[in-house]
């Protein structure tokens, strides 16, 4: 569903691994939210040689994101007011609203960042 949005020339999804993939050209990562897997992928992605944008919690506690602040051009945290919410289905039936905020990180500079849904918090 998603890739009829974005319209990637290679979309790769669970139950593939996109830490075993070759990532190259311009490459959108959007990591399992846990800390321990998106480490993971923040070593991937600072080890490639291509232009990427990676959606991630933002959690300024954890080891992987200060690899990132130190590593990436720009950094957008969303939404700029309130926080997203993620309605989950207990077992139970009950639902449950999860709020968070999102964090982009790239290294693509301010201008090629410019996707016009939140201020640049930073851009080297």
């Amino acid at each position: 569903m998603a890739n009829r949005t974005v319209q990637a020339k290679r979309y790769i999804a669970y139950p593939n691994n996109g830490l075993d993939a070759e990532w190259a050209g311009n490459v959108w990562i959007n990591p399992p939210f846990s800390d321990s897997k998106t480490a993971h992928f923040v070593d991937k992605v600072l080890e490639s040689d291509c232009r990427w944008i990676m959606l991630c919690l933002a959690q300024a506690s954890s080891k992987w994101w200060f690899k990132m602040w130190e590593a990436a051009e720009s950094l957008v945290v969303l939404p700029k007011k309130g926080k997203f919410a993620v309605r989950f289905q207990r077992p139970n039936g009950e639902f449950q609203d999860i709020y968070f905020l999102i964090a982009l990180f790239s290294n693509l500079t301010r201008e090629e960042m410019d996707l016009g849904f939140g201020d640049i918090a930073r851009a080297r």
